[in-house]
């Protein structure tokens, strides 16, 4: 696992024009481009094409200016969805489209940073002078609860320009005295945004890398993965540290394993686990962009606040049970939370079974007398609470957690020991957590009731292959997981989030061309257009960019300049 504090300080740097001129095509790239993006043509020749690209563009922008050149790739998580913010088990691995900064310092006579994106039209400018307002607030969180008031921000939340803002903005908290240079650059990226392959986590990264490089202030994993998550936060997004921990650790063709809690994280918590060369994991982009308003919003919010109750319910319920209140009171993550460490499946049901499977709103607070539950309900619900009588399903949530982090924990195990059948079963039970409807259109309905639990438990089926009720997919992504199933893949889930972006398909290599095939064939008939709700393809729409086969390249780094890794 590289340290990406080691690449910071660079010196000398390289003019844009002598960078194109070194980019000339792979042959000049050297040794590092194949320790950074392994010795796939294709992604070789796809990187190259996007770095030229940004510096072409950073020079008929900004001019000829000493540059420098970040990189960022994205993320997929093949299990261990949704548990991240409860310190749950993650098996994660970088994506080869990739955010990519170029950046210089700007002319004395600038008073604002000025940047340019390659995928979204204009200049941002991001105000030098909210600087000072950082002064005024003892932390980050402070600076968030009055951000809106006390900036002048020319960026709105979710917009691009809005990250960038956020990451300088959380540099200049951490480093006052040394980050003062006003800075001019280049965004440019092949990550589809909104496909749940964390575009957004990648641009904060890398705007942070080079911002700091320039700045001359080194910056270890841990610190940029904490700060990069705090530059999610400025734009209104309450991200867990899963999706940092990712873009900035990763290594070639390799999964990331471990658990986060953010009170004790630390990049020494993961384990680098082998992705089997006999396997192929293909990256299906729905053309689906997540938008929570009206009855899904409503649905989606409802679910993501029981699932906040889940570990006070389940505390809650091993008191009430018989278990040691002071060993209960620990009980803060879900990897603590194993059958072993629980004695059993069988205790681990019992307990489950001993949760309300719903209970009313108004009933709550009095239930988890520990929790703020009105607290929780404005985060979640803002201004629309549900009514005093609505249910809130609570069991479903914490099995669907309980079990996705136990399939995460034992999913590597599958694949070190060639069983991928299994390894692809606990892609589907996962996703069966996440589904709405069933293969044959009807829709689907995953059991957490107590009969079922318990029969569950008397055929000696392990906790992992209980899906539980998470909710977060759809239509699409449902028929997405179905048709790569048909199309021999061993197994299929939705990634990150949910509620629209991209499927994982796990396959044999050999049978990855036929997989990819078929997808596209599907995705490409109108019965998948109206499914998405489109007349036809979007003007310029590539089927090939929608389905493609995944290849982990290596972390967050700043491009070494071609031939200074030659001896």
């Amino acid at each position: 696992m590289h340290d990406t504090s080691s690449s910071l300080i660079v010196n000398p740097l390289h003019k844009a024009s002598t960078w194109m001129h070194a980019l000339a095509d792979l042959g000049a790239c050297g040794k590092s481009w194949f320790t950074i993006y392994g010795s796939n043509n294709d992604v070789l020749q796809s990187r190259l094409k996007l770095i030229r690209s940004t510096v072409k563009t950073f020079l008929e922008k900004f001019g000829d200016h000493p540059v420098l050149i970040c990189r960022t790739p994205g993320r997929v998580n093949l299990r261990g969805m949704h548990v991240d913010t409860h310190g749950g088990f993650l098996n994660m691995m970088s994506h080869q489209r990739e955010v990519v900064f170029v950046v210089a310092v700007a002319g004395e006579d600038e008073c604002d940073h000025h940047f340019y994106s390659l995928n979204h039209a204009g200049l941002v400018c991001v105000p030098a002078s909210n600087y000072a307002v950082l002064n005024q607030c003892q932390n980050w969180l402070e600076f968030l609860a009055n951000k809106n008031k006390a900036t002048s921000s020319a960026n709105s939340e979710g917009a691009w320009g809005h990250y960038l803002e956020g990451a300088l903005l959380r540099l200049q908290m951490m480093e006052p005295s040394n980050v003062q240079k006003t800075l001019c650059g280049v965004v440019g990226g092949d990550i589809p945004e909104g496909a749940a392959l964390s575009s957004s986590a990648a641009l904060c990264v890398a705007v942070m890398l080079g911002a700091a490089a320039l700045n001359q202030v080194a910056i270890d994993n841990k610190t940029l993965i904490l700060a990069a998550r705090d530059a999610e936060w400025y734009t209104g997004a309450r991200t867990g540290l899963g999706d940092q921990s990712v873009v900035v650790l990763s290594n070639l063709e390799s999964i990331l394993h471990g658990a986060i809690h953010t009170d004790t994280f630390s990049p020494d918590n993961f384990s680098q686990i082998p992705f089997p060369g006999d396997l192929s994991l293909v990256v299906i982009d729905s053309q689906t962009r997540r938008s929570l308003s009206g009855a899904q919003r409503l649905a989606y919010n409802r679910n993501r606040f029981a699932y906040s109750l889940a570990m006070a319910a389940l505390r809650k319920a091993a008191t009430d049970t018989g278990y040691d209140r002071a060993d209960v009171a620990d009980w803060n993550r879900l990897s603590m939370l194993t059958p072993d460490q629980l004695g059993s499946t069988s205790h681990m049901v019992n307990l489950l079974c001993a949760i309300p499977e719903s209970i009313a709103f108004d009933k709550l607070a009095e239930y988890l007398p520990d929790v703020d539950v009105m607290e929780l309900a404005q985060l979640y619900f803002e201004d629309r609470l549900p009514d005093k009588d609505e249910p809130i399903h609570l069991r479903g949530p914490l099995l669907y957690a309980l079990a996705e982090s136990e399939r995460a924990r034992v999913f590597p195990g599958f694949l070190a020991t060639g069983q991928y059948a299994m390894a692809g079963k606990l892609m589907g039970v996962g996703h069966d957590g996440d589904r709405v409807v069933a293969a044959d259109g009807s829709r689907f309905i995953s059991r957490c009731d107590t009969a079922f639990l318990q029969q569950h438990v008397s055929l000696g089926q392990p906790i992992e292959m209980l899906p539980g009720v998470y909710g977060a997919s759809t239509n699409v992504l449902d028929s997405l997981v179905d048709q790569a199933l048909l199309s021999g893949a061993l197994g299929a889930c939705l990634t990150g989030a949910g509620l629209a972006g991209s499927v994982l398909a796990l396959c044999l290599k050999k049978d990855a061309d036929t997989v990819v095939s078929r997808l596209r064939e599907w995705m490409s008939q109108d019965d998948y257009l109206r499914l998405v709700n489109l007349e036809h393809q979007a003007e310029g729409f590539n089927i090939n960019d929608a389905v493609l086969v995944n290849h982990a390249i290596a972390g967050a780094s700043v491009l070494p300049f071609p031939g200074s890794d030659e001896a």
